[in-house]
């Protein structure tokens, strides 16, 4: 009756009470034991969470399939163990809320969890078993909160991301990713990325890889069997290395729409969108019997390009022309000049007599010991590094010097 509920009731919370006040003194194996034996799991479950066993609660729900209990129990519990244990099979069972237990327990504290301990559960995910309603592939979103937001540097971390990337259908993703890691400087193994992007038959992104990787000419090759010109444009425009790298590049481009597309006039739209390639270099590459109107235009274009250049190389000739007339003419003026310097003269610089070794001679009557202009110039107007070289191209002349008057000697 109504007397016997309350009464029950009455003595359910003073069990409880008496668990609370005398958890310390009791033994926990006997006192699940006897709480189990009179089938009564509530209580069971209020010990354990008194008991601070937050493993039995959890694995209790676990087992009973109440993936919202328990992934609640681990949050509280914010037992770094406990996520390892149970996260594999909440992941299998319950994706979104695993991932958002996860990602928030690593942001209240970024040390909680290891995200590479928690690489089983993200191998085991399967994306089927996501809810009605969430498309998102949990295993990316986690690794991309690793990645973005607690800047993980984990290479196993990056590359499993990279992989699972390469898996999904967007090619900007992946794309994305790459770039934001530093692309081949970046701490994903691009080699890695290319084989996964070669068997999820995805041909983009292995161009930008393997231009990624240096191998500029493979990923123009693959960016023209696709038939994506504008990606082979990009590539060859970005290629690092030597000017003659670009030219062959942009020459198999045009090559390829001349003579695979048959488009003369595409082919000659390129040498404008770049200063690699003359109207010349393609030339060749154009059937027997084309039309002169299609390139015509880009001839005289050229043409004058060369008249152009020419002129400028006369130009440059002249003055050349002009300027050693000038130096002869001054060379021939040199000659006949001298200047007088007296047994007293003295040296600017040390006041010694200028006479007693090697001296320079200005026209303004100003006379300076070779070594004394050479510590002022070096102490007053080079730098350390000018210094340091000036004493190198000293000691190779001097070496120079020495190795000539031993040759000389041997002669003798």
């Amino acid at each position: 009756g109504p007397g016997g509920g309350d009464e029950y009731g009455h003595q359910l919370d003073e069990f409880k009470h008496f668990l609370q006040d005398n958890v310390p003194n009791l033994d926990p194996p006997t006192t699940y034991q006897l709480i189990l034996h009179h089938g009564r799991m509530d209580l069971m479950l209020y010990y354990a969470e008194l008991n601070g066993d937050h493993d039995r609660v959890v694995t209790h729900h676990v087992q009973r399939r109440q993936w919202d209990k328990a992934l609640e129990c681990l949050a509280k519990a914010a037992d770094a163990s406990l996520f390892y244990k149970h996260s594999p099979t909440l992941m299998q069972h319950a994706p979104v809320g695993t991932v958002n237990t996860w990602i928030e327990a690593t942001r209240g504290i970024h040390s909680l969890l290891d995200p590479r301990k928690l690489m089983p559960a993200l191998i085991r995910y399967d994306p089927a078993t996501n809810p009605t309603g969430h498309t998102t592939n949990q295993a990316v979103r986690f690794l991309s909160h690793c990645s973005r937001n607690l800047r993980t540097d984990d290479p196993v971390l990056l590359n499993y991301l990279a992989t699972l990337y390469c898996k999904q259908e967007d090619d900007e993703a992946i794309l994305a990713f790459l770039s934001e890691q530093g692309g081949a400087d970046g701490r994903v193994d691009l080699q890695l990325a290319m084989r996964v992007c070669k068997e999820a038959n995805k041909p983009q992104p292995c161009c930008r890889i393997l231009s990624w990787l240096g191998q500029y000419e493979q990923a123009v090759d693959l960016a023209l069997s696709i038939k994506d010109f504008e990606l082979a444009k990009l590539i060859a425009e970005e290629a690092q290395g030597s000017d003659e790298l670009r030219h062959r590049l942009w020459l198999s481009i045009a090559r390829y729409v001349i003579e695979e597309e048959k488009d003369v006039k595409k082919a000659i739209a390129f040498i404008g969108e770049t200063d690699i390639l003359k109207v010349e270099d393609i030339l060749p590459f154009f059937p027997d019997f084309a039309l002169i109107d299609d390139f015509k235009e880009a001839i005289c274009s050229s043409l004058e390009d060369y008249h152009r250049h020419i002129e400028d190389l006369k130009r440059g000739m002249e003055e050349a022309t002009r300027s050693a007339e000038l130096i002869r003419k001054d060379m021939n003026e040199l000659r006949g000049r001298f200047g007088i310097v007296r047994s007293q003269h003295e040296c600017e610089w040390c006041r010694t007599p200028v006479l007693s070794a090697g001296l320079y001679l200005f026209p303004c009557g100003h006379a300076f010991h070779i070594d004394c202009q050479e510590r002022h110039m070096m102490r007053e107007h080079l730098s350390d590094a000018e210094r340091r070289r000036v004493r190198q191209l000293k000691a190779s002349l001097a070496s120079g010097g020495d190795a000539a008057a031993n040759r000389g000697g041997a002669k003798r």
